[in-house]
């Protein structure tokens, strides 16, 4: 692929973003496949080393705030006709009980995701809380003559440290998985809302 053919690609790709920040991002790969032309690359290799367009589309979108994608989306590119703008009123509240209904989505996926590695997180607290109170409960029952429950007790430190480890690296999984699954769905609703120049 040419860095023409390139630039092209990615262009059709932020068709509803505006012209200004499409322009800047498709400066900055120019920039970049320039740069990796002067280090000895063809131009065809240059353009493989930064990706494929989809990606650097994805690149574009994930810095541009979705307030200004929208902004620039639901500014009317003409003057709008009668017939139009009452068709816009009646149909109103349909389209915001729709917006409402995916803000409601989006938000309660963002809560799922949330909600899940809080309660893995408390896993760990709780793991974390009884194993301590076996450390300091054990001694006591082995001081105190009650050496079998002491060391019954002992077990429990060890199984429950190794339960807080294996729930501590959940949260981490999960943490990490919930922050890319957030990112993907953001640079997608961005994707939808841009749309691609036919």
């Amino acid at each position: 692929m040419t860095k023409f053919e390139f630039l092209t690609a990615v262009r059709s790709r932020l068709y509803g973003l505006p012209a200004e920040d499409v322009q800047r991002s498709l400066d900055y790969f120019a920039e970049m496949i320039d740069d990796h032309i002067e280090d000895g690359m063809s131009e065809e290799e240059a353009v493989a080393a930064i990706g494929t367009p989809d990606e650097a589309a994805a690149s574009i979108l994930g810095d541009v705030s979705l307030t200004k994608i929208v902004a620039t989306k639901i500014k009317p590119k003409r003057q709008l006709h009668v017939w139009e703008i009452v068709l816009l009123v009646l149909f109103a509240p349909v389209l915001f009980g729709l917006a409402v209904a995916a803000v409601a989505l989006i938000f309660s996926g963002y809560v799922t995701v949330f909600s899940i590695a809080i309660a893995t997180f408390s896993c760990v607290l709780a793991f974390s809380i009884a194993s301590i109170a076996c450390i300091i409960y054990a001694p006591y029952l082995i001081v105190t003559g009650s050496i079998m429950q002491g060391l019954c007790y002992t077990g429990f430190v060890l199984i429950f440290i190794g339960l807080a480890i294996l729930f501590f690296h959940l949260t981490m999984v999960l943490g990490k998985a919930s922050s890319t699954m957030i990112k993907k769905m953001m640079t997608g609703l961005k994707r939808v809302i841009v749309g691609k120049k036919a």
